[in-house]
């Protein structure tokens, strides 16, 4: 496959000029941020699994028998035999526990009991719990500089991040057409041609590779049907590499089917690298940018993680689920 060809060089640091020194870096930390987010989306996928696995039968059955106890303690709250103090004990579990037992577990047949012990309804005291964390979403959203229309919930905070990118989005286009049609001094339209001119040449570099690669693989000038079934796979694999703009995937199909040797690398002109090295500074943007979604994206999923922790690989994981199970059982042996 492709992505076990790696891309070095064949010449010493001290040989290399600075754009090859760049570009080479660049190829690095790409392939480092890609191994990453591989890392921290399965991360996610396998914390579902486990918690699927692990952790909601255990919290289940710790609130089964949460349950129970605070169905016995309620009966056992109307003793005339019982001091004060050990009554107002008992009334305070029953509220605190019970609120996340109703709340989380949805035992509803609580609610009467809740309702008794607690100076505010349960109703009332969940309105009051979700309009907080709506605010405290909001809130957390503003500070992140995302300007925040309507309310937010865990259901729809995705859709308000991914609205923001859009009209931030929307925005930089405006400000580059804005500033483009704006007059500009000499200088100033010296520079933008001069950028106009490097960003051709990043597209046209991109682009003689895919050229190179498909004129070689297209199925269709293929008579052959076994061959054309193999180039058919490899085109794929071609242009879903140009289409998302990955320069070290089209490189690394180029080397894997000896249309240019790490030699010839080496031998590409500054100009060019040049032209490269801003198209890989920009997918290490995005690479960066996909790796603090993910993590956004599994802290907002289970909001009960504290916030100190970093779950970047199954084994964290698997750490964090027997310490959770052997918490709870513990828990669940006091109450028995």
């Amino acid at each position: 496959m492709a992505e076990n060809f790696v891309i070095t060089t064949t010449k010493s640091a001290a040989e290399q000029t600075k754009a090859q020194k760049a570009f080479y870096t660049h190829l690095k930390k790409i392939d480092k941020l890609k191994a990453e987010l591989v890392l921290a989306q399965e991360t996610i996928s396998y914390f579902a699994k486990k918690k699927g696995e692990l952790l909601i039968p255990a919290e289940q059955a710790l609130a089964d028998m949460r349950a129970n106890w605070l169905r016995l303690l309620f009966r056992w709250r109307d003793n005339p035999a019982l001091s004060l103090d050990l009554v107002q004990t008992i009334t305070q579990t029953i509220v605190q526990e019970g609120y996340e037992l109703i709340n989380v577990f949805n035992y509803n047949d609580l609610i009467p009991m809740y309702d008794e012990c607690a100076a505010v309804d349960y109703e009332t005291e969940a309105a009051d719990a979700e309009a907080a964390q709506k605010q405290n979403l909001k809130e957390m959203l503003e500070s992140m500089g995302i300007e925040v229309e309507g309310e937010v919930s865990e259901e729809n905070i995705f859709e308000h991040i991914a609205t923001a990118q859009e009209k931030l989005k929307e925005l930089t286009e405006a400000e580059a057409e804005r500033k483009a049609n704006r007059k500009k001094t000499a200088k100033q339209q010296k520079k933008a041609e001069e950028m106009a001119v490097q960003k051709a040449i990043e597209t046209k570099s991109v682009r003689e590779i895919y050229m190179k690669l498909a004129k070689e693989f297209h199925p269709d000038t293929e008579p052959e049907e076994t061959e054309r079934l193999r180039k058919t796979e490899v085109m794929q694999r071609i242009t879903g590499a140009y289409e998302a703009n990955d320069l070290p995937g089209l490189l690394r199909l180029q080397l894997e089917y000896e249309q240019i040797s790490l030699d010839k690398l080496d031998e590409l002109a500054d100009t060019k690298l040049v032209a490269y090295n801003n198209v890989l500074k920009g997918q290490i943007k995005q690479l960066e940018q996909e790796k603090q979604t993910c993590a956004m994206q599994l802290t907002m999923q289970n909001p009960e993680l504290p916030p100190y922790m970093q779950f970047t690989q199954p084994s964290i994981v698997d750490s964090y689920m027997k310490k959770q199970v052997r918490e709870m059982q513990a828990t669940k042996r006091q109450i028995e």
